[in-house]
Formats: C-alpha cells, sequence, structure tokens
C-alpha cells in the first residue's frame, strides 16, 4: 500500500444544540421557549440509490451556494419540516435568516470536532514517519476542503482532497474515485488502484463504491460512537467481484 484515503466524516459537525437561541440572536419569532431543545440535522449531504449530479458553486447567492453543495435548505425543510414541531411553519423569508445563522454555526470552530479515531490515526502515521501518502474523498461541499479542514488543524496532514461538489458525483459512483486516483498519480505517477487503501465508515458508499472502482477497502465501523449518525441509509451499495457479507 503507498496510498490512503478518508472522508471528510473524521471531522464531526457538532449540532445546534439550542435553535432558539439562534433564533432570538436573528430576531425570529422562533425565538420562544416551542424551539428551544432542538436539534438540527447535522450533515446536509443527500444522496439516491444511483448518486445524482450535483451543481457546482456557480449559482448565486447564500441560498444557491448552499443548494449547489447538495441542497442543504431543501434537506432542512424536508427533514425538519416546520422547525417549530408544528407550532407553525415559516415563510421563505423567515427561514432564510433563521438558516444563515445555522450556516454561520458551521463557519465557525464550534462547528466541528475531529473524531477520537481519525486524531488518534493521524497522530501516529505523524510519529511513525510513515510514508504512505494520505488524501481525502468525500460527499461533501468545497467549504469543507477550503475552510473546515484548515479550521480543525488538520489540512496539512493530506496531499490531495476530492469532493463530491467538485466533481458533481457523490460515492459511490465511480466518477467521484477516478478523480481521486487522478490527483493521488499527480504524487505517486506509477500508482496502481489495488495500491490505494480507501478507508471510509459506510459500507454502500464508501467499502463498496471503492471495491468496485478497483481499491482496496477498509470499513470503520462506527455503529456504536453516538457522535455519528448515518444518513444515507437509503443509498445501495455497487456490486464487485466477490462481494458477499462474508467477504467484509
Amino acid at each position: 500500500m503507498q496510498l490512503c484515503q478518508f472522508p471528510v466524516r473524521g471531522v464531526n459537525r457538532r449540532p445546534v444544540q439550542d435553535p432558539g437561541d439562534l433564533a432570538r440572536h436573528h430576531g425570529d419569532a422562533a425565538g420562544d421557549p416551542g424551539a428551544r431543545g432542538q436539534e438540527l440535522p447535522r450533515r446536509r449531504s443527500v444522496g439516491e440509490a444511483e448518486p445524482r449530479p450535483v451543481p457546482g458553486r456557480a449559482q448565486a447567492g447564500l441560498r444557491g451556494h448552499v443548494q449547489g453543495t447538495q441542497p442543504g435548505v431543501a434537506l432542512l425543510r424536508r427533514s425538519g419540516g416546520d422547525l417549530r414541531q408544528g407550532v407553525r411553519a415559516y415563510t421563505d423569508e423567515e427561514f432564510d435568516r433563521y438558516f444563515q445563522r445555522v450556516y454561520q454555526h458551521f463557519g465557525g470552530p464550534l462547528g466541528y470536532e475531529v473524531l477520537g479515531d481519525a486524531e488518534r490515526f493521524l497522530d501516529a502515521m505523524e510519529a511513525s514517519g510513515s510514508e504512505v501518502l494520505l488524501g481525502i474523498t468525500s460527499n461533501t461541499p468545497l467549504r469543507h476542503i477550503d475552510s473546515v479542514l484548515p479550521l480543525v488543524g488538520i489540512h496539512d496532514r493530506f496531499r490531495w482532497f476530492t469532493c463530491s461538489q467538485e466533481v458533481g458525483r457523490e460515492k459511490p459512483s465511480w466518477d467521484i474515485f477516478e478523480s481521486s486516483f487522478r490527483k493521488a498519480r499527480f504524487w505517486a505517477p506509477d500508482l496502481s488502484k489495488d495500491e490505494v487503501l480507501h478507508v471510509g465508515d459506510s459500507y454502500e458508499c464508501d467499502y463498496c463504491g471503492a471495491k468496485r472502482y478497483g481499491f482496496q477497502a477498509l470499513l470503520l465501523d462506527r455503529s456504536g460512537n453516538p457522535q455519528v449518525t448515518k444518513y444515507q441509509d437509503w443509498v445501495e451499495g455497487p456490486d464487485y467481484d466477490g462481494k458477499s457479507p462474508e467477504e467484509v
């Protein structure tokens, strides 16, 4: 193995613990006690059984930017519906004011934490002086690559970065692994697919997607970690040679 790559899943979003406080701070009626204690979705990424195209960042405005990164506004409306749990519905204008504050939360250091298993692995790799090159392949917007990784101080551990907004496809699509492999070969021109180990905590997106492309794959079991929630539970893992429950 010459290279090892990961999703950004090792950097977990901290939930907004009290949306009521955010709403009051931003001048919304949702700031009354009826809004307190709700937890907003921690992950805006959406997908389908067959990974759909993801628009780029050319769309204008906050709503367009977020929608272009895997429709955040639409997903929050669908998953949260009325964020007041049926007390009343938001108008688009009210929702946009509220969403902007939530989006700001996930643009600062309080919005993220490096998961312990990821931090320990990165520290061990650095301490060992390993020559294995590390990269990122993730179903995330460009903001995670450009801003979040530097924000939590681990960006310089990795050589290449690939995300679904940039490629226009989400894992387990062939296209996102192809883009990642192309970037990896800049650092190791003679690299073959079977020399790449893709590590991830999604059987469908990470394990099956990587194996189908030709990488080695390691499934990281975080099912017992209360900080991690599986959101893309509708995705079907693609077939690959030798696929079976025993093989995993």
